[in-house]
């Protein structure tokens, strides 16, 4: 569920940098649990996507596009590890999930 939000939120932005080349990004998009907390909740290829179509580094995507990232609905922070994007997601979504799952 938090990982589709995250998803749909990174395909907006995604076509707001590609315009006609999004379909790329559209159909390889990956979004996962992060294995090791200290790394964030999820992380995605989302930056290795961008930077192949815009032939930069996912560091430099990353740093122009931060702003907008860490206004994502349910974020508390976001990180680049080894290149992939790494989602911290606010705590009070976790609650609120456990209530109900």
């Amino acid at each position: 569920m938090l990982a589709k939000i995250i998803e749909r939120n990174l395909k907006i932005l995604g076509r707001e940098l590609l315009g006609k080349n999004f379909n790329f990004l559209r159909n390889n998009l990956k979004i996962s649990p992060c294995e090791d907390l200290n790394y964030g909740d999820y992380y995605s290829n989302f930056l290795f996507l961008l930077s192949k179509e815009l032939k930069t580094t996912p560091k430099d995507i990353f740093e122009k596009i931060k702003t907008k990232l860490q206004k994502f609905p349910l974020i508390k922070n976001v990180d680049i590890f080894n290149g992939y994007l790494n989602f911290f997601i606010k705590n009070i979504f976790f609650r609120i999930l456990k209530k109900f799952f």
